[in-house]
């Protein structure tokens, strides 16, 4: 890459960011939101590859979306993360009656990850498609059997190992729809 540009609202991700470009000058950290930096960010232009992984935590849906599509240029690739509301995980939850809704964020999504809700492949296609975006590709990565809390237990109390998890990674191919999170390659279909 030429250069990247990192937005990042919250402190520790923000510090952590910073912590970790610190060796590469042509990573440029922003503290704020997305949709909030637009003059900052078209100062950038243009764009190849957008990741964003916010949609969960914007409070006005239509404004991130408008947001990205103006630093779309007809060439630009927007890859868009959310939480996935059939994960393996949350499905094994549900069914053992530890959760009541599948689609419900935990407390600790709330919390620390700022995430309002989780959504489905078709969801997320559709709210894609409705602000303006073509898909390109979608699919779901980690299929993870328990939450990250309790994996983090796990791993300190020895139960399971690293390459335990590189597993659960590696599961994707036997579980392409029941990952953690879900995500869209798409383009600006109004350029």
């Amino acid at each position: 890459y030429q250069y990247m540009t990192v937005v990042e609202p919250g402190d520790y991700f923000y510090e952590n960011a910073v912590m970790l470009s610190e060796k590469d000058n042509r990573i440029v950290c922003l503290k704020g939101f997305f949709e909030d930096e637009l003059n900052n960010l078209a100062k950038r232009q243009p764009f190849d590859y957008i990741f964003a992984s916010m949609l969960t935590e914007l409070e006005d849906i239509e404004r991130g979306y408008h947001a990205i599509q103006q630093l779309c240029t007809e060439n630009t690739i927007v890859y868009l993360c959310v939480p996935n509301a059939i994960s393996l995980h949350r499905i094994i939850a549900y069914e053992a009656g530890i959760i009541k809704d599948i689609s419900v964020i935990s407390e600790r999504g709330k919390k620390l990850l700022q995430r309002r809700e989780a959504y489905t492949m078709a969801q997320l296609c559709t709210q894609v498609e409705e602000y303006g975006f073509k898909v390109l590709e979608k699919g779901s990565y980690f299929p993870k059997l328990f939450t990250h809390q309790q994996m983090q237990s796990m791993l300190e109390q020895n139960i399971i190992s690293k390459d335990v998890l590189e597993g659960m990674y590696k599961m994707e191919k036997y579980f392409p729809e029941y990952g953690s999170e879900i995500y869209v390659a798409c383009v600006n279909s109004e350029l």
